[in-house]
């Protein structure tokens, strides 16, 4: 068997056919690298795609946190101010007030500021009070310029406190985005 097995070796060396299976084995063997190699590199190409991408997350998130301690720093250089300053949406909602407006006209009401943020002034303040705040309001958004003029708030236990107030338009892009405002207690009593 052994000597059979040789023979037929012999011949299929001799007929050229192994070279011909050598260079398909080789051939195919390159084949597969070569599609391997193919896929190897388009994996390159999606990892350097991917730290590129990666790279601009990391500056977008530099700038995003860069732009939080902006915005905090000029949120607590108005929280300090003794007056009552306070910010609104368009749509009239109150989205952020100082200290000073908290402590003067919502905490002697049992108020905070959580009762107050994202409301109209007319579900703190009652209809007239709160209406006559809100026409200011909007008089500042259809101008387009600053409002300055007398408010009042009932004050318990002092009852009606005059307010001299400044209500201005808060711009972004050519476009008024909120109002801001700021209030100073006069010493008149009504």
């Amino acid at each position: 068997m052994k000597e059979q097995a040789k023979n037929i070796l012999i011949a299929v060396i001799a007929s050229g056919m192994f070279s011909t299976l050598i260079s398909w084995m080789y051939n195919s063997q390159n084949s597969v690298t070569g599609r391997y190699n193919d896929i190897i590199e388009s994996y390159e190409h999606v990892v350097d795609d991917l730290k590129e991408e990666l790279q601009e997350c990391k500056s977008i998130a530099r700038e995003l946190d860069q732009l939080k301690l902006d915005v905090k720093l000029i949120q607590l250089s108005s929280q300090d101010s003794p007056d009552a300053e306070w910010i609104k949406s368009t749509d009239l909602r109150m989205l952020w007030m100082n200290k000073a407006y908290e402590q003067t006209w919502l905490i002697p009401y049992g108020l905070s500021q959580n009762d107050y943020i994202n409301k109209q002034d007319t579900s703190i303040w009652g209809m007239e009070i709160g209406m006559m705040y809100m026409k200011n309001d909007r008089w500042v958004l259809e101008n387009e310029a600053v409002w300055r003029g007398i408010e009042y708030v009932d004050h318990p236990p002092y009852g009606k406190r005059i307010l001299l107030v400044t209500k201005w338009p808060i711009e972004f892009d050519g476009k008024v985005i909120g109002i801001r405002g700021r209030a100073v207690e006069q010493d008149l009593w009504k």
